[in-house]
């Protein structure tokens, strides 16, 4: 295997992953240090504060998306990473709760900023072949890079004055300074086809012209062009337009929705937004339900071994190790083949299915002892590791080849909202279902993952027979009924 990205913008890619992740995992290890021993703030203020900016991000990522989507994919994600850098170099200065709270805000919302203009530079920069390959190759290398980030905060860490403390998060805004600077080295991406001029009623198309998947079909005569004085003979039935190779060169997704039914427009982002398009925002809940391993592997396996084994403490570094270097290695071969419906299917469906088998082991850990404990919690972690690894390449395959071209931003806010969403119900929902319900908290964890990866093909076939203003092919497995009712039409 493989283990180095393409060289090119792939490889430049992964450079400036690994810069970015390195300094926010720096802070992220030593920020709750900070917060407690060099603001003064309480436990609870930190908490509150941190609530506040979640729910400021959250309600921000569309209209964020949206701003990527008119000022561009890479501008929006230096701006963002900027705005990032001017709030870490300012926390040193903050003395007090309310000094907390209005600053908070801004890395929240310049981070969702920069997420949103990432992926649209990352979708328009790379060739459809390459994409979802390339996105492995940039989150194994972030794995190590937080990795690599965790390890450098333990030097103020140990040194543990408050200077120290100062310079960890001025490190951090300084490492996001240098991701800056990659960032705006990275090449444009190429630009759109310039859209062609619609006819005029002086000039009108050839009927020998190729028609694009978005003009209408004008009715050909069966016999040969007459005259201008002699009679047209009667029109034949007009055949399927064939798309140009130019027009099918410029689309950048992998499907597409079937025509709109006569008088019935098709959904239009200028107009009615992704809040409009119920099929993609259904399987956006999905994935938010999907991405529930987040907080099994952050927050509910911790708390498990704690307080219901008798695992040795040193385990969860274990636990941790294990799940970076599976991230790392396995990433890119978990993420082969979700680009197409089908695809991304598969990967969420395996990714809920494999949480749910994780449940089993990690309930019978807690009724087992000594080395059978170990295991059982090491196969548990490994298997929602395997499934974190296909919920990721299906989310991707979502945010990049479902959105329309013009409205990638505004779409990929919404798809983030999954994230929140989850990080916000599902800490607190899982873990009590786990510490409180016993065997059967983790048997009605287990059915919704079930649940969501059962529902997910349902889901993807509304998506795919659902009008979009984007030149896709539904994958004849997942919309073969759609395309059947659309062609008989």
């Amino acid at each position: 295997m493989n283990f180095l990205p393409p060289r090119g913008v792939a490889r430049s890619l992964c450079v400036q992953s690994l810069v970015w992740a390195t300094g926010n995992g720096v802070f992220a290890t030593g920020s709750a240090v900070f917060f407690l021993n060099v603001t003064g703030l309480s436990p609870v203020q930190v908490g509150i504060g941190l609530s506040v900016a979640g729910a400021l991000a959250l309600a921000g990522a569309v209209p964020l998306g949206r701003v990527a989507d008119r000022i561009g994919g890479r501008r929006a994600w230096l701006w963002g990473v900027l705005g990032e850098a001017a709030a870490l170099a300012l926390y040193p200065a903050i003395h007090g709760f309310a000094a907390f709270l209005a600053l908070v805000a801004l890395p929240a919302l310049a981070e969702a900023l920069a997420a949103a203009g990432r992926l649209v530079y990352q979708t328009a920069v790379l060739p459809r072949s390459e994409r979802l390959r390339t996105l492995a190759f940039v989150r194994s290398a972030m794995n190590v890079g937080f990795f690599a980030g965790g390890g450098l905060a333990a030097v103020p860490l140990a040194i543990g004055t408050h200077w120290a403390y100062r310079c960890m998060v001025l490190a951090a805004a300084l490492g996001l300074l240098v991701n800056a600077l990659l960032i705006a080295r990275l090449p444009a991406p190429p630009s759109p086809p310039a859209p062609s001029s619609p006819p005029t009623p002086s000039s009108p198309p050839s009927p020998s012209s190729p028609l694009t998947p978005f003009s209408a079909p004008e009715p050909i005569s069966s016999t040969a062009p007459s005259p201008p004085t002699a009679p047209l003979s009667p029109p034949a039935a007009p055949s399927p337009p064939t798309p140009s190779p130019s027009a099918a060169s410029a689309s950048t997704s992998a499907f597409s929705s079937p025509a709109s039914p006569a008088g019935s427009p098709a959904v239009s982002p200028s107009r009615a937004g992704v809040w409009r398009d119920r099929p993609f925002l259904a399987l956006v809940a999905l994935c938010s339900l999907l991405a529930s391993h987040a907080s099994l592997t952050t927050e509910v396996i911790p708390l498990w071994l704690t307080a219901r084994t008798d695992a040795p403490r040193v385990m969860l570094a274990v636990l941790f190790a294990v799940n970076t270097a599976m991230c790392v290695a396995l990433q890119v071969v978990a993420s082969r083949g979700a680009d197409t419906p089908a695809g991304i299917v598969r990967a969420l469906r395996r990714g809920g299915l494999v949480c749910a088998l994780a449940c089993l082991p990690l309930a019978l850990a807690g009724a087992a002892t000594g080395g059978m404990t170990i295991a059982l919690l090491l196969t548990g972690s490994a298997l929602v590791t395997l499934g974190e690894l296909w919920q990721s390449a299906g989310y991707w395959g979502l945010t990049t080849e479902l959105p329309p071209p013009a409205a990638r931003g505004e779409y990929v806010g919404a798809a983030r909202m999954s994230f929140g969403l989850q990080s916000m119900l599902g800490p607190a929902s899982l873990t009590f279902l786990a510490m409180h319900g016993d065997g059967p908290g983790w048997a009605a964890i287990a059915a919704a993952f079930v649940a969501g990866a059962v529902l997910t093909a349902p889901v993807m076939r509304w998506v795919t027979s659902t009008p979009r203003s984007v030149a896709m092919t539904p994958t004849p497995a997942l919309a073969d009924a759609g395309t059947r009712s659309v062609a008989a039409r």
